[in-house]
């Protein structure tokens, strides 16, 4: 945070140092008088220091991948329109390219920094009272010799000592398997070993459980930094972390970085992984009675656990701690829990909120996929016009009158997106509310029923579709705060087949936000929540702004996968001027500082300049 002569503070987002280091590229504002900079959001002992600080022209870093700078900047401004004003400012950061995923190696030996046991990351708690852990790896006909040495020795380079290893013996492990493991158990008790039908809680005196793969390894630092967690983190049953693969010959690759706990997400993807530690007595309460399943059934331990928790009893470590023999990505197995409820699940009547002026076009189409392109068993519309004058949008208009199941609205004046919205949802009794806009055309007939199905449950706050340019590349497929500078949609203008991060694209998941060109919100949520914010907000951000209010009401934003429209975007009203809604944009940054430095359901390695998933 940069504060100027004047007494204005500048803030920019930082990307996390997950491997030890981090780095800013940033322009100093004109009269700044002083930096700030905050490492972290939550009280408690930390440390940093600024290894490095130097001038660099912003000419000579515009001049670099040109081309790349311009046509992002401009996906960039369309994703956010106000921040337009920030190109400028933002130019040196853009065209310098944020590092493909595919780079991980490259970026991993940039940054990466060997912990300071006994200066920078000196443990903050009682290492030698601290939790221990019971660790239990599967040795098998397949398991080889050298792997499993080298998952020992990650533990042997363990900084934190309080851990054993169980090792359960198949039937058909390789003697001179065995043999390497009983070799290393000899010299190091914490090593031990025991036959898979003879498995029982007995056997384990650890206060939390893990699971690890012959071949695969820990971080030296893996063990310490969940135990440090444990010790902030007092109420967590349940802890995982990052991970990535590495080669024969040490390249590292495939890195998973995950967003904190998004329980819809796992239902879906399975995303969790490794590095997961559990609490003995969470093991306990959710009815694993036989241990034995911890390595035979690994994803249904996992469900069971996580059945019994509680949000606030999952954390998420934000470093990479796991890392995979030569497995760019691990074959996840989908949660059995499915996310809708079934079909025979009766769906609340709803009113189609939609805010129009003049643009027959538009119009038109939006109404007739509304009228004949959607499969919903009861639902009307409510059309505000803010002001038509053409003359064949006024005839659309008055030919509606004929059709009992739309409203039209006539509300002209200076355009007030939230008012207006507020407005036309205060004139239906719906129990479900769905905003959308003029320029969407439908060409999917259940569409509206797959957003109804989410924003009905409890948990769920807001529901947003999947939109797509006419040309069929993605619009909107979740809003990342930070993206961009402020926030912006993640994956815009990638084609609709994208090779998506982690399954984004083909899994309901938790989002900060979604746009409220298509989205559904349950009545009384939407009541309890005030609705937009038609006083602070008229235009932009009033959509971001609402779902981040749901999230603290305690419910989930989710962006639904198949629920798949035709955004064409902003048509209506045009690209605003630069600089139209920065009083708007000023308001939204102070509401939301604290929730903008750090989505949640986006990993702090990920570039705040990239709208698909690249390393900052």
């Amino acid at each position: 945070m940069f504060q100027t002569q004047a007494g204005r503070n500048i803030t920019y987002i930082m990307n996390g140092p997950v491997l030890g280091t981090a780095e800013w590229i940033g322009r100093v504002p004109d009269n700044a008088t002083s930096v700030s900079i905050c490492t972290t959001d939550r009280l408690g002992p930390f440390a940093f220091r600024i290894e490095k600080a130097q001038a660099v022209s912003k000419y000579s870093l515009a001049s670099r991948n040109v081309a790349a700078a311009v046509s992002r900047s401009k996906r960039l401004a369309t994703s956010r329109r106000s921040d337009a004003w920030q190109f400028e400012v933002d130019l040196y950061k853009i065209a310098n390219r944020a590092m493909p995923l595919a780079n991980y190696a490259q970026w991993a030996r940039r940054f990466r920094r060997a912990p300071e046991l006994y200066g920078l990351d000196r443990p903050r708690s009682d290492w030698t009272n601290g939790p221990t852990f019971s660790i239990v790896m599967p040795i098998g006909p397949t398991t080889r010799p050298k792997l499993l040495q080298a998952t020992i020795d990650s533990l042997l380079q363990q900084f934190y000592h309080r851990w054993s290893l169980t090792a359960c013996i198949e039937n058909g492990a390789l003697d001179q398997t065995l043999r390497i493991y009983r070799d290393n158990a000899a010299h190091d008790g914490r090593l031990r070993e025991i036959d898979l039908p003879l498995f029982s809680h007995a056997d384990f005196d650890g206060d939390w459980f893990a699971t690890l793969s012959p071949g695969d390894t820990l971080e030296n630092f893996a063990l310490g930094s969940i135990a440090e967690e444990i010790f902030r983190r007092p109420e967590a049953r349940l802890l995982y972390s990052d991970e990535d693969a590495i080669g024969e010959r040490g390249h590292l690759h495939s890195p998973l970085l995950k967003p904190d706990w998004s329980p819809v997400f796992q239902e879906a993807s399975n995303y969790i992984g490794r590095l997961t530690c559990i609490r003995k007595d969470a093991l306990v309460a959710s009815g694993v009675s036989d241990p034995r399943i911890i390595t035979t059934r690994e994803c249904d331990t996992l469900r069971n656990v996580l059945a019994c928790l509680s949000p606030p009893e999952i954390a998420h470590v934000q470093r990479v701690l796991y890392r995979r023999q030569d497995q760019a990505f691990p074959r996840q197995q989908r949660m059995t829990a499915t996310l809708t409820p079934p079909e025979t699940t009766a769906l609340p009547d709803a009113t189609i909120v939609v805010v129009t002026k003049d643009r027959a076009d538009l119009l038109r189409t939006c109404l007739h996929g509304i009228q004949h392109q959607t499969d919903y068993p009861d639902f009307n519309v409510v059309i505000v016009d803010n002001g038509t004058t053409e003359k064949d949008a006024l005839a659309l208009l008055a030919s509606l009158k004929s059709d009992n199941r739309v409203l039209v609205l006539q509300r002209p004046g200076p355009f007030n997106f939230s008012a207006l919205c507020n407005e036309g949802a205060r004139l239906s009794k719906s129990q479900l509310l769905v905003f959308l806009n003029n320029d969407i055309e439908m060409r999917d007939r259940n569409w509206l029923k797959r957003l109804a199905k989410v924003a009905v449950r409890p948990d769920v706050g807001v529901a947003g579709a999947t939109l797509l340019y006419p040309g069929g590349r993605i619009q909107h497929a979740g809003v990342t705060l930070g993206l961009g500078t402020v926030a912006g949609h993640l994956y815009s203008g990638a084609p609709a087949n994208h090779a998506e991060y982690l399954g984004h694209l083909t899994a309901d998941r938790e989002v900060s936000a979604v746009t409220a060109a298509c989205c559904a919100i349950e009545r009384a949520k939407f009541e309890k929540l005030g609705g937009f914010d038609e006083i602070n907000l008229p235009v932009e951000f009033n959509d971001i702004d609402l779902c981040l209010r749901a999230m603290e009401q305690g419910w989930s934003n989710i962006c639904v996968s198949n629920a798949i429209l035709v955004h064409h975007e902003s048509e209506t009203r045009g690209v605003a001027p630069s600089t139209a809604y920065e009083v708007e944009r000023s308001y939204f940054v102070r509401r939301w500082l604290h929730v903008i430095r750090d989505d949640p359901f986006y990993h702090p390695a990920l570039s705040m300049f990239a709208l698909q998933p690249s390393l900052a």
